[in-house]
């Protein structure tokens, strides 16, 4: 129990540890007398890729733009908020923290972005659950969209390498360490869990939209147990390595030519974008339905997420920027300059160019998941949580990974954890957080 707690210990410490150096990366300037702030977390090739996108808009516009990249971006976000020097627009993924700015009128809707028949062109093109839901702000306006997306709900495998066994905890590759959002792989889990089971689907969308009670409900509980089970089988002990094992890393074992000390494994759960973490693996996926335990064997929805744009000053310039970011141009231009062997961001403009199954089959597959109309589409569940809620949810998965054979051999701690997770989404909600309408669709046609 001692190494449990030294290894959570260490987990937690690694989290908080980026508050104090949060890194933040300037990629353009803008002229002093003219230009369009933009804040986002890509850095490096994504950040390079972003820059080439506003490279097309500045030379149609004559619009400077100034990127900054963080991988602080909440923190960032909130002191320039704060300080009353927000900028022109943000773009990030947690979407409850921006309901909490569009609900204090610290964000704006797009009305000056978009004339009637540009809106509407808008909700064709992205539709739900790509689009803030109504409910929030003014009725009937759009706040955010999303310039990159990702499918989750998938189970990556390397096809050269023997069938592995899902319910070996060694054949997953599993790392919780991502500085200050640690556990977040951890969430995942458990939300596609809940998804995927009978019923889940219902019972998701409940719960992402406020029913505190869904997490001590019996579904919720399946979850945690199916996830314990699945990591720790065969008396695995790689759920307490992930706490002190960074995310990348561990997906970077289901490469064969990892290297020497990498932790090798044969199916990783993560979304569209993972695939730059292995390498030269001849990599496929199966839907996660189709591996976890006691589903269906087909998806009841893809789990989503992306990275939303918002617009945080009323300004000609950021609204121009705004309309182009979110237009079909604008997400050719994103898909092909951000595109390279390993990995190929993912769109969910309908009219957007998307790879062809003899150029990129892999890409147009999960493109076709994740705009197709046949499954429904539900947003990561903690990312449109309150931020307090949300951390709470990563601390816990910690705690619940530092020692699961306790937890699924004592239903108490299960109880007594899935119990602080409904007290805190209570008392968030009656601190009067934001919580969206609806996380979820369309529904099957």
């Amino acid at each position: 129990m001692r190494g449990r707690r030294a290894a959570l210990a260490v987990a937690l410490t690694a989290a908080v540890a980026v508050l104090a150096g949060a890194a933040v990366w300037l990629v353009r300037s803008a002229a002093p007398e003219r230009g369009v702030t933009v804040l986002a977390s890509w850095t490096g090739d994504d950040a390079a890729a972003f820059a080439e996108l506003t490279d097309a808009f500045t030379a149609e516009t004559g619009i400077a733009v100034n990127y900054q990249g963080t991988t602080a971006l909440r923190e960032v976000l909130l002191s320039q908020v704060q300080s009353g020097s927000p900028p022109d627009i943000a773009i990030l993924p947690s979407l409850g923290q921006l309901a909490e700015y569009v609900e204090r009128g610290l964000a704006f809707p797009l009305d000056g972005a978009f004339d009637e028949r540009g809106e509407a062109e808008l909700r064709a093109a992205y539709g739900a659950p790509w689009l803030s839901p109504e409910g929030l702000g003014e009725p009937g306006s759009i706040y955010w969209f999303p310039v990159k997306a990702d499918l989750k709900s998938l189970v990556w495998y390397d096809r050269s390498r023997p069938s592995a066994d899902p319910a070996d905890g060694e054949s997953w590759c599993l790392g919780m360490g991502s500085d200050a959002t640690s556990g977040w792989p951890g969430t995942d889990w458990i939300e596609d869990l809940l998804l995927q089971a009978p019923g889940g689907l219902d019972v998701y969308e409940a719960w992402a939209t406020g029913d505190h009670a869904r997490w001590t409900s019996p579904e919720m509980r399946a979850a945690w147990r199916a996830f314990g089970e699945l990591v720790t089988g065969n008396g695995s002990g790689r759920a307490v390595e992930s706490l002190t094992t960074d995310y990348f890393v561990a997906s970077a074992g289901l490469a064969p030519d990892a290297g020497p000390g990498a932790q090798s494994c044969a199916l990783d759960h993560r979304e569209s974008n993972a695939r730059s973490a292995y390498g030269a693996a001849d990599i496929a996926y199966s839907p996660s339905a189709e591996v976890f335990p006691g589903t269906a064997g087909a998806p009841n929805a893809w789990e989503v997420g992306g990275d939303f744009a918002a617009l945080f000053r009323q300004d000609p310039d950021a609204e121009a920027l705004m309309a182009f970011l979110a237009s079909e141009e604008a997400q050719e231009i994103w898909v092909r300059e951000a595109s390279g062997d390993a990995s190929t961001p993912l769109s969910a403009h309908a009219g957007a160019e998307a790879f062809t199954g003899d150029t990129d089959p892999l890409t147009a597959a999960l493109t076709g998941h994740l705009r197709g109309a046949e499954t429904p589409r539900c947003l990561d569940a903690s990312d449109t949580m309150p931020p307090a809620l949300r951390e709470a949810f990563h601390l816990e998965v910690l705690t619940f990974l530092a020692d699961v054979p306790a937890h699924l051999d004592d239903p108490t701690l299960l109880d007594a954890l899935l119990q602080r997770l409904r007290a805190t989404g209570e008392s968030t909600a009656a601190a009067h957080a934001t919580w969206l309408t609806s996380t979820c669709g369309p529904p099957p046609r």
